[in-house]
């Protein structure tokens, strides 16, 4: 277009003052402050309303604010702009379980694996989409292959001893929480989640015990 020249030191200034934003925005979230980044992103996006990783955090701030439709929109609209994101598939079907949109949920899952088929926190997701379905085998079948890849991975664990209680199966479901507790000793939702275990499995003594441990912990929790 012989009509235009835009200059690259036009633009330099900016570019520069969004992605100095951007870092900011950054360095609030990865130090928890969700509240000031998501400040800081829509601060940004007024600047920048297609800022692609913005929208992206920008949704998952408000996840974690518990601001659920206002995280799907902001997601759904970096993926309209870059729709192979596997993350923020995978962060959008965080969302979409919270909501209770799970075939929605399992559908991002997809999405997201055939961009990345080894993350476990997407088969985690999708597990989770599974379960509240009550598609329990296939559930169990994420839960394992992900497990395969990191058998050490507490979350993971835990996540497999409660689809095992979900599904009443509780002789399955207590090593798996004991396994978890070894590697979170002091977590009170595993705890709490044990001794109701061992009380379904009418070990009621056992029960005792991981509830009176519970209460030792309890001044240390707070």
């Amino acid at each position: 277009d012989w009509s235009s020249d835009v200059c690259s030191s036009d633009l330099q200034a900016p570019n520069q003052a969004i992605n100095r934003l951007f870092q900011q925005a950054l360095r609030l979230h990865e130090t928890g402050q969700s509240s000031q980044a998501l400040a800081a992103y829509r601060q940004l996006l007024l600047a920048n309303p297609s800022h692609i990783d913005a929208l992206h955090y920008a949704g998952v701030a408000c996840l974690q604010l518990g601001q659920l439709i206002e995280a799907k929109h902001y997601i759904e609209q970096s993926l309209q702009l870059a729709p192979e994101q596997a993350d923020a598939l995978s962060n959008l079907a965080v969302v979409l379980n919270a909501l209770h949109e799970y075939r929605l949920a399992i559908d991002a899952c997809n999405k997201s694996l055939a961009l990345a088929p080894n993350d476990l926190g997407t088969l985690l997701n999708r597990a989770n989409g599974y379960k509240a379905l009550g598609r329990f085998s296939d559930a169990e079948t994420d839960l394992r292959t992900a497990l395969h890849r990191a058998p050490n991975d507490a979350r993971l664990i835990y996540n497999l001893a409660n689809l095992q209680f979900d599904q009443q199966n509780y002789s399955a479901a207590v090593p798996l929480f004991e396994s978890a507790l070894s590697r979170l000793p002091d977590n009170p939702e595993i705890l709490q989640n044990l001794a109701a275990a061992h009380i379904k499995s009418n070990e009621n003594g056992k029960a005792l015990e991981i509830l009176d441990r519970l209460i030792v912990l309890q001044p240390k929790n707070k």
